[in-house]
């Protein structure tokens, strides 16, 4: 996987600091929920000193020993949910208002909210290093975050790191990782470049409002839990996620 850039490297201001230190408490109760992480490491060790101890020699060696059955996902997480509309693209030179500090928290919960559905630690796998990695399990979305008084029409990943410039992943369904290699991509919109900017900054989101449809940029940042196999520094910006939103009693 692609490290993440020291150019999008930048001091955490305003809230982001308190935001990752709240998302690194909720990744790691979500990842204790389970003891998949601890379980897959036991079985990595358990394996390799079977391994090392058994009689025989090649293949035959490894006849009998456990597998990672046992550690499929219990929680059935379905398929990745279909994007619940279309897209929204805001055009150069078309302005947009702003958005209240309250409306622009609640737009920041909204996202964190997402972004721990999307990470999913309570599947995480067994970390030995960056290239030895067991039982790992994509990052996706299993539901569209909800949000009062609002309807989230659309989610798509703006990726940073896989690409000379960003880009926004254009897909039907949310965002997951397993898809993106035949996902197409798009340039970023007026107001997503305006959002991209702010979280690179070091802000926890931007956020504004054209007519019905508000709009939020949020960004996606390395946790502690996450250098170990993404690379980098903790808060290192990794992507972002854009969304927009229309009033609850509307439809698409």
């Amino acid at each position: 996987m692609a490290e993440p850039s020291g150019t999008f490297r930048r001091p955490l201001i305003g809230t982001t600091a308190e935001q990752l230190d709240g998302f690194e408490q909720a990744v790691q109760s979500e990842a204790g929920v389970t003891l998949r992480e601890y379980l897959l490491g036991r079985l990595h060790e358990d394996t390799v000193e079977a391994f090392v101890n058994s009689p025989g020699f090649g293949v035959a060696r490894g006849v009998g020993f456990p597998t990672e059955e046992r550690l499929k996902p219990r929680l059935e997480r379905g398929d990745t949910p279909v994007q619940p509309g279309p897209p929204v693209i805001w055009g150069y030179g078309e302005p947009f208002g702003t958005v209240p500090d309250t409306d622009q928290k609640r737009l920041a919960g909204l996202h964190a909210s997402g972004l721990l559905d999307f990470v999913n630690a309570r599947e995480w796998g067994y970390v030995q290093s960056r290239s030895r990695v067991a039982g790992f399990l994509s990052h996706r979305f299993s539901r569209v975050p909800e949000i009062e008084t609002w309807r989230v029409q659309r989610i798509e990943l703006v990726g940073l790191l896989k690409h000379p410039e960003p880009v926004v992943y254009v897909s039907d369904r949310l965002p997951a990782m397993i898809e993106l290699p035949s996902v197409p991509t798009r340039p970023l919109d007026t107001f997503e470049e305006a959002g991209l900017g702010a979280v690179r900054r070091g802000e926890d989101g931007f956020a504004a409002r054209r007519g019905d449809v508000i709009r939020f940029v949020g960004g996606i940042r390395s946790a502690r839990q996450c250098v170990e196999c993404h690379g980098g520094e903790r808060g290192d910006l990794l992507g972002a996620f854009s969304y927009a939103l229309l009033p609850a009693r509307t439809r698409p």
